[in-house]
């Protein structure tokens, strides 16, 4: 057998072997919390169902150095709380130099059972006007 032949021997075993650890990494995933709802810009707009007590958690991108940050605009304390005196903001390795991707997180743990709306807002705090974005998510309490 030629070296080049082993080479793309060793290369396919390789790559199937990877494949396998991928597909096995996949079904094994541990049972996800059902009193905990994570939702991201795709719910943008939909009904959230949360049981009660439970937890809720917004993840939204937001774009280091530029000065928007997300803020908390709409939420009914009778139905929801907000967990911090603000979001948390995951700034991963190497993400920190300006314009670089971020994720902003809200987590809010359910009150009492009813129906209510969370709202955010992606602006600059110092100026006036419109939001650069808004993010708003119906939430269902059973």
């Amino acid at each position: 057998m030629t070296s080049r032949r082993r080479v793309v021997a060793a290369l396919t075993v390789a790559v199937i072997t990877g494949v396998l650890v991928c597909a096995c990494a996949q079904h094994a995933e541990p049972q996800a919390d059902p009193s905990r709802v994570v939702v991201d810009e795709t719910a943008n707009g939909t009904t959230v169902t949360l049981p009660d007590p439970g937890e809720l958690v917004v993840r939204l991108p937001a774009v280091s150095g530029t000065g928007y940050t997300w803020t908390t605009t709409s939420l009914d304390h009778r139905f929801l709380a907000e967990t911090a005196p603000g979001p948390v903001t995951d700034t991963p390795t190497g993400s920190s130099i300006p314009g670089s991707t971020t994720t902003t997180a809200f987590t809010f743990l359910t009150r009492t059972p009813g129906t209510t709306e969370v709202e955010v807002q992606y602006r600059r705090p110092w100026e006036p006007g419109p939001p650069e974005k808004v993010f708003h998510v119906q939430v269902t309490i059973t």
